[in-house]
């Protein structure tokens, strides 16, 4: 609530793996945290905010970032979704729904498919009835 955050992106074609946190109060940047639980260079992924986490997907792996304790936690990439950029995303109060996206190595590639992960256990598919 007080604070902007953001992770990865792009820079002459090349996923970033840095990101920060923005106060406006103070006009500046916090630097998040380099540690080996970083996630992994990315562009084109979602972000929803928990109230107490951020958690990033684009599918293949994820993290999860502690702003209290400036700390990335991996989540488990056991049943995730395959690699996808610009999907979407959703906070729900108890979990992430991932939708869709496209295949970061071809453009004519769409998914169309639902993920939903609950901190702590593994991301699993929907299916529809």
């Amino acid at each position: 609530g007080t604070e902007m955050i953001i992770w990865g992106g792009e820079s002459s074609l090349n996923s970033l793996d840095s990101g920060g946190r923005y106060n406006p109060v103070s006009n500046g940047w916090i630097p998040t945290t380099l540690s080996s639980g970083n996630p992994s260079p990315r562009t084109g992924h979602v972000a929803v905010w928990t109230g107490t986490e951020m958690f990033i997907c684009s599918g293949g792996d994820g993290s999860r970032y502690d702003p209290a304790s400036n700390t990335w936690t991996p989540m488990s990439p056991k049943g995730s979704p395959s690699y996808r950029i610009n999907s979407t995303a959703v906070w729900t109060g108890t979990g992430m729904i991932l939708f869709g996206g496209g295949d970061a190595g071809d453009s004519s590639v769409f998914y169309n498919d639902t993920w939903f992960y609950t901190p702590g256990r593994k991301m699993y598919l929907y299916q529809r009835p």
